[in-house]
Formats: C-alpha cells, structure tokens, sequence
C-alpha cells in the first residue's frame, strides 16, 4: 500500500530509496524530527510524500515525478502539520505540486516544481508558512490560496519565488 510508512515514529533517516508503485509514497502519521532525504518517487497511484499531524521534519532532495496510470497524484502534501522544512525537491510531471493544508510555520524553500496539470502549490487554511526561492515552471495554475496568509519572499535580492509566467519586473 505505502512504499514507506513511519507512525508515532521520530528521529528516523529515510534516505536514497526508488519508491516506485504505491498507493503513497513516504506517509508520515505523527510523527517528529525525521529526515527524508535524496530519494526517488515516482508512478505512485496517490502522494508521493504525505505528511499528517507531523513536525519539525525535513523533506529535501527528493525528485518526485507523476503517474503515468491516474491523474490524481500529489507531490508533497502536509495536512494538519507544522514546521516541517521542504527544500530543494524537483517535482514534474504530477497533478498537484506541494500542498499544505490546515499547517502552520513550515518552510518551503529551493523547490523546483514544473508541469502540473493542477496546482504548483496550494495551500488552504494554512498562514504562518515561508514559502520563497521556488521555481514555478509551466504549472497550470502556479499558486492556489484560500484563507492563508504566509511569508512568499524572505527580503534577500531576488528573496521571492520565480514564476514562469510571471510579466513583471
């Protein structure tokens, strides 16, 4: 069902795995202070990384890619989950980037996320996050936000996200 399930599980290193047909990916169910690092996701029916009622865990270097068999597939989702670093993931070719939902304090950072057919990110019912230094290439809608209000450029040159369709300066 799960290429990798931890549940009341912390201080746990899931790193450098091909997880490859499953329902889900990684999930995480309340669970703390782990690291998924450096692996491969792809051809999974559902989340390629699901976080659930999950903290201060750190989700970087993971390429993430879409299903060929379904269109509902998820790249990175945090729901009900806070201050969770996301940074430097490449995700394409998926129905839905990096979604957070119902969280707060996390921070998504360095991410590449490119040809969705949804979301590049959405977050719903979610403030308090600092989301910046993202590309957003080729998304169908880059961004989707309801009832949030978070941090999207860390005041650094060029502190904000890039946007593929972006017109502006």
């Amino acid at each position: 069902w799960y290429g990798i399930e931890l549940v009341h599980s912390s201080k746990n290193i899931i790193c450098g795995n091909n997880i490859m047909y499953h329902w889900d990916g990684i999930v995480l169910i309340s669970s703390s202070n782990n690291v998924i690092y450096g692996n491969v996701i792809a051809e999974n029916y559902d989340d390629g990384i699901w976080l659930e009622s999950s903290s201060n865990n750190s989700i970087s270097k993971n390429r993430i890619y879409g299903s060929s068999i379904t269109d509902h597939d998820y790249g990175i989702t945090l729901h009900e989950s806070s201050y969770n670093r996301v940074s430097g993931n490449a995700i394409a070719n998926i129905e839905y980037g990096i979604g957070i939902e119902y969280s707060m304090g996390n921070s998504v950072i360095g991410n590449t996320i490119m040809m969705t057919n949804q979301y590049g990110i959405w977050l719903l019912m979610s403030s308090n996050n600092s989301i910046y230094h993202n590309n957003f290439v080729n998304n169908a809608i880059q961004s989707y936000v309801y009832a949030s209000v978070n941090v999207w450029d860390d005041g650094y040159p060029s502190g904000g996200n890039y946007w593929s369709d972006y017109d502006g300066i």
